[in-house]
């Protein structure tokens, strides 16, 4: 497999390779630990160079293994062998994000709808917000590639945590850390600030702004549309999702609280974002206690609420044509 061998042994633990999904100098392999149940249990095995950065992945993950947080992966050893760090960690069931969009846009998927899209995006929020307010970790690569639908197609799980740093760290990142083109802020672009918390939220509201629009949002520049001179260009050039999303079923004022919880998250300049965790998730519960509150009114409520305005609608029709005739 590429030279990787058939069987590796990390913390005194034996894992069977299975699949070999990273390259370069970050190597991800898919294997079994056959000890670890009847069924054995797949992981998540990276092979990374011994560097100042992979001992900054490692910190990072050690500090998500006391998290107990369901969004991210379980860290299971780690064991350093020559110029390699081998880090094993639980493997995440599902499919890749970017995997399930391509499957929308060729046809052999059924396009999420506005409700399910805002779903998974405020279970991935919340997820977020606790990494960075709890554990003090930021991921700085949000994209489809590291995401993972869960095989009920319920929620979302972030992987690669190799772009990641620790709040204290932030000032020392390096220039482009993390960058993936159109998923990241202007700020990891061009480092023209000190990135915090804000960066993860342009790039979940990417991720957001695709799922209902299946496009890229600044005409498919994304976060390129604020780097330097781009920025003008592009200022005006957001588009809300309402405008090619499918609203079958969303009324016009929730589509609206919808549009402007997008774009503020898009937002070029950091500044124009939600300025805490808190208050970006307060935006996020609104719109789906909303939809919540839409759902309660189906079935015989909504007829009965159609039935009373009718009823209201006559009414007031009737007292104009008295008043005219008056």
């Amino acid at each position: 497999m590429n030279g990787m061998p058939e069987t590796l042994i990390v913390g005194g633990r034996r894992y069977e390779i299975l699949e070999r999904l990273g390259s370069g100098d970050r190597i991800r392999l898919r294997a079994v630990e056959r000890q670890a149940g009847p069924q054995g249990r797949q992981r998540t095995i990276h092979v990374l160079p011994r560097s100042r950065d992979t001992q900054q992945h490692l910190r990072v993950l050690e500090r998500l293994a006391n998290s107990r947080n369901a969004n991210v992966p379980f860290l299971i050893s780690s064991q350093v062998q020559g110029d390699s760090v081998y880090i094993v960690s639980e493997w995440m069931a599902g499919q890749s994000l970017a995997d399930y969009l391509r499957e929308v846009r060729n046809g052999r998927t059924e396009r999420p709808s506005v409700f399910n899209a805002c779903r998974l995006i405020r279970g991935q929020a919340h997820g977020l917000c606790q990494l960075h307010s709890s554990w003090d970790v930021h991921h700085g690569d949000i994209k489809p590639e590291n995401l993972i639908l869960s095989p009920g197609g319920t929620s979302l799980a972030t992987i690669d945590f190799g772009s990641a740093w620790l709040g204290q760290r932030t000032s020392s990142r390096g220039t482009g850390d993390g960058a993936s083109g159109v998923y990241s802020p202007p700020e990891l672009l061009d480092a023209s600030c000190t990135p915090d918390f804000r960066a993860d939220q342009f790039s979940l509201s990417v991720v957001w702004y695709e799922l209902m629009t299946l496009t890229i949002p600044y005409d498919g520049a994304g976060g390129r549309a604020g780097v330097g001179s781009m920025r003008k260009v592009f200022a005006e050039k957001l588009a809300p999702p309402s405008r090619t999303a499918s609203q079958t079923g969303v009324p016009r004022g929730l589509m609206r609280l919808i549009d402007k919880t997008v774009c503020r998250g898009l937002a070029l300049d950091p500044a124009g974002r939600f300025p805490s965790p808190r208050d970006w998730l307060n935006a996020l519960d609104d719109i789906h206690h909303e939809f919540r509150r839409r759902r309660r009114l189906g079935g015989i409520n909504r007829v009965v609420t159609n039935w009373l305005e009718k009823i209201v609608g006559y009414f007031s029709n009737r007292g104009d044509k008295d008043t005219t005739t008056r």
